[in-house]
Parts: structure tokens; sequence; C-alpha cells
């Protein structure tokens, strides 16, 4: 039986995962914040990683351990936080550090945690967003700077991994612009009702190009939710 572990499954995209794997009878991990917070689903594990702490992730994996989980098939970093809207010009160091921590760090601390969990060919997934791409009409949309950085540096990370790790498929997905609570809110701030997209709609594709994803194809690169490759 595959193993996967999910951070932030309490909610949105990580939660949808969370019940398509479950329901593909992987073995499933939810890692989140609160515990207490994470919706009941029969057959999940869960587990407290902060993605704001520097230990919860080392100390989830000796959890794991203690329990008898030794590998882990696929690690999906997904947690994290939308930061402010506002622009380079304007923003402030902490806020912008918070949201590097959380969208940036956190998937690297993620990695260096289950890095000895994580079998040859395993894969190592970080939810991006096509808003980090350094061209095109999104690229040159005013707001929202620290989030676009934090994800185009996780991008980067996640490129850097592929070339260290050539047992281990390493790429970075973007969902799209769906109707999560960070997705509304983001609409929201844009003067808009609603995202262009629903997760109702993108989640199985999110999954399906997950389980398809190759060392050869995307590992190193960054792809969209219906398993085209972007511009990374």
């Amino acid at each position: 039986m595959p193993s996967v572990l999910i951070t932030g499954s309490n909610r949105g995209i990580g939660l949808g995962l969370a019940k398509a794997y479950l329901e593909q009878g992987y073995t499933v991990i939810g890692a989140v914040r609160e515990p207490s917070k994470q919706p009941p689903l029969e057959g999940l594990i869960t587990v407290k990683i902060d993605a704001e702490s520097d230990t919860d992730p080392f100390e989830a994996i000796t959890s794991l351990k203690s329990r008898g989980i030794t590998t882990l098939d696929l690690v999906i970093a997904n947690a994290g936080v939308g930061g402010e809207m506002t622009p380079f010009t304007s923003i402030g160091a902490e806020s912008l550090l918070d949201t590097m921590r959380v969208n940036t760090i956190a998937p690297l601390l993620l990695f260096q945690a289950a890095l000895p969990l994580i079998p040859k060919g395993g894969k190592f997934v970080v939810v991006s967003t096509m808003m980090a791409l350094t061209e095109g009409e999104m690229y040159h949309q005013a707001g929202q700077d620290a989030y676009r950085l934090s994800k185009h540096a996780v991008n980067f990370i996640a490129r850097t991994l592929h070339f260290e790790h050539p047992d281990l498929t390493i790429f970075t997905i973007s969902p799209g612009w769906v109707d999560t609570d960070m997705g509304s809110w983001g609409a929201a701030q844009r003067g808009m009702s609603s995202p262009p997209q629903k997760l109702s709609d993108t989640l199985p594709k999110i999954a399906a190009t997950i389980t398809a994803a190759t060392r050869e194809r995307e590992s190193g690169r960054m792809v969209d939710y219906d398993g085209s490759l972007a511009g990374y």
C-alpha cells in the first residue's frame, strides 16, 4: 500500500487530496498546524506540522516512525499563505519574511525531514502558482508580491533538489485559481465575485497529474494542474 504525506490537509486543496488518496487506497498522513481542526476522515493519520516551526517536520517524522511508518512514497507540501496584497515598494520586512517562511522555507524543511523515508522512485511535490512565473500577464499584475516571490523561490528550490537527488521525482504544481479560502480572498481583493475555477473541477486533474508524473518529464519543472508544463 503506497503512502502519502500532505501538509495543510484540514481544508481546501490539501483536504481534497487527502480524500482522493484515501479513496485510492493510500496510507494517508495529514499534517496540520492544529490536529484538533482536522476534519475526520476514515483511515487518515494526523500529525502536527506548523509551517512556522523549524522542528515540527522532524518531530512529525519521528512520530510516524514510532507508529511503524517507515516509507513515504509521495510527499505533498501544500500548506501556504497568500501574504499581503502589497507591492514591493511598500511591503514591510516582517510581512515579507513571514510569507517566505511558510511558502518557501517550510517546504524545504519538510523535504529535509522526510527524505530518509522517501524511497528510490518516490515523489516530492510542492503546490506553487502560475503567478510565480517571470513572464506573461500574471507576472505584471500588481499586488501579492511577497506571495509571488515566495513561490518563485520554492520553484527554484524544487528544481535544485531535482538535480541533487537523481533517484526522485521533484517538481512544483499549480492547482489553478480555485475557490479555496485563499483563492476566494485573492479574487475578492481584485473585485471579483469568485475565482475563475472550481476546486471540484481541478482536483481530479491535480491528483492524476501527480500520479502520472515522471522523473524524465515533470521533475525539476513547474507543472499546471492539467499536466501541461509551465514556463519554468
